[in-house]
Formats: C-alpha cells, sequence, structure tokens
C-alpha cells in the first residue's frame, strides 16, 4: 500500500515536467537552448509526443482535409441535382414525343415572397431570359403541367408568374371517360376554381382538367390540352343553373427545381 502510494505523486509530478516540457518546446525556448548546448531536443519532444498519444498534424493537413470535405459535400449536391435535372428531362421527353413545339430548359432559381409553411409561391424567377429568346408571355409547363406563363424577361433571367396566382378566367376541358365537359377556371392563389358547369353535366372528384386553348397572342391564354389539375370536390346547389368544383393541381409547385419552356 506504501509503495501505491508513492508511485502516485511521482507519476502526477512526471506527467506535470512533460506537460511543461512540450510547453515550452511549442515556445521554442528548448530549441534556442538545446541549439546553443550543441544537441538538438527533436528527439526529446518526439518521445514526449509518443507517450502521450498525441499526433504530429499540422495545420495545413487539417485546412486541406476540411477544404477536401467541402468539396465532397458540394459535389453530392451536384449529383442530386443532375440527378433530379436527368429526371425531368426524361420524363419531358416522355410526354412531348408528339408534339410539335420546342421546349427551352430552365433551371428554378428563386421564389419571391415564399415562406414555406406560411403562404404558396406566386412567382418563380427561372435560369433563361432573353438570351434564350424567351420572351412575356412564354407558357412554362411541367411535364404537360401547367406551372404558369412568363410576365419579366431581362438578359439572363425571367419571372414567371404561376398559374395558381392567375386570376383571370380561362376556358377548360374537364375529361370525362369520351366526354369533355366545358367550364372555366381560375386561380385562388394555392389552387383553382372551376365554375360554369352545367348543373346537368355529371362531374366526379378525380376528373382531369385542361385547357381548352384560349390563346390570343403570345401574351394572353394558353395552348389546349395543358393539364390544370384533377377535381377534388364539387359544390352545387339545385336552384342554381351551374355547378363549381375546386381543382387541384398535379405541380407540388414549392418543390419546383426545373421547369420547361414552350416556344
Amino acid at each position: 500500500m506504501q509503495k501505491k502510494d508513492n508511485f502516485l505523486p511521482f507519476f502526477v509530478t512526471f506527467f506535470i515536467l512533460c506537460f511543461v516540457l512540450i510547453l515550452i518546446g511549442k515556445s521554442g525556448i528548448i530549441n534556442s537552448a538545446t541549439s546553443y548546448l550543441g544537441f538538438s531536443a527533436t528527439p526529446l519532444r518526439s518521445t514526449l509526443f509518443t507517450f502521450l498519444g498525441f499526433s504530429n498534424i499540422q495545420n495545413s493537413e487539417i485546412d486541406n482535409l476540411i477544404t477536401e470535405n467541402r468539396k465532397l459535400r458540394r459535389q453530392i449536391v451536384e449529383r442530386q441535382d443532375l440527378a433530379r435535372e436527368n429526371e425531368d428531362l426524361k420524363n419531358q421527353i416522355g410526354v412531348s414525343d408528339s408534339s410539335p413545339t420546342t421546349l427551352i430548359f430552365a433551371k428554378v432559381i428563386g421564389m419571391p415572397s415564399f415562406v414555406p409553411g406560411e403562404s404558396s409561391p406566386d412567382y418563380l424567377i427561372i435560369g433563361k431570359g432573353e438570351k434564350a429568346d424567351v420572351v412575356i408571355g412564354d407558357v412554362v409547363v411541367l411535364e404537360n403541367n401547367i406551372v404558369g406563363r412568363v410576365t419579366d424577361v431581362s438578359k439572363n433571367y425571367s419571372r414567371v408568374r404561376l398559374s395558381i396566382s392567375d386570376d383571370k378566367s380561362h376556358p377548360v376541358k374537364i375529361l370525362r371517360d369520351e366526354a369533355e365537359i366545358p367550364g372555366i377556371i381560375k386561380g385562388t392563389g394555392d389552387a383553382f376554381i372551376l365554375q360554369n358547369i352545367p348543373l346537368s353535366e355529371k362531374i366526379s372528384q378525380g376528373d382531369i382538367v385542361v385547357t381548352k386553348g384560349d390563346l390570343e397572342g403570345k401574351v394572353l391564354g394558353y395552348p389546349p390540352n395543358l393539364i390544370i389539375g384533377k377535381i377534388t370536390s364539387i359544390e352545387k346547389e339545385s336552384q342554381e343553373l351551374f355547378q363549381q368544383a375546386n381543382v387541384e393541381s398535379f405541380v407540388d409547385f414549392a418543390a419546383l427545381t426545373n421547369v420547361f419552356i414552350i416556344k
């Protein structure tokens, strides 16, 4: 028991001495003294570092590791972005094979005034503009679903008003079996309201709504047969001439990353 008691103070003293020598070594005092006495302190310092389990890693090596880590994270993000872009291109090609229109690919780079969980987006900023021949009035789609229409154009960017925010009425068709039931539709900010549907027409939840076509030059309306969405609920009163319905888009506007401009 006495031997153990004697060993503990010795070990603590030795540990403190080693720690002090390391601090002095880092300050350069040992290097100066040993240089004056004609021998090197490197073996001593190396032995102490080995004994205490320290790694001789330079700051530059740590910086290199941090930089490499950032590069790897950036590459992962870029690969995910490229995979999403390729998927959107593949899907768009699949629905556009029979269409004579030209499509311009554009990345979504901003959603002004959009606050996730508090509001729906009204506009998109896309990374194509005058240099890509984009003009005001161009219709923007994703997999044949209406996204919106270009309202402002600069050299490299364009502003797109989303279809759910378009409060102007447009003629549409409700696809039901082989019938096409007429109606008019407008945006409500986060969905659509479908109106002027004859009360005599039978419609159901899940029916698909597409544009009838009401292009006026290049600034108003939409081309025909673009998908607007599906009916989610129906409102009708027996004393009214028309019934109306709520329509939800298949597009998740808040999650848009890529779109296509119809030319």
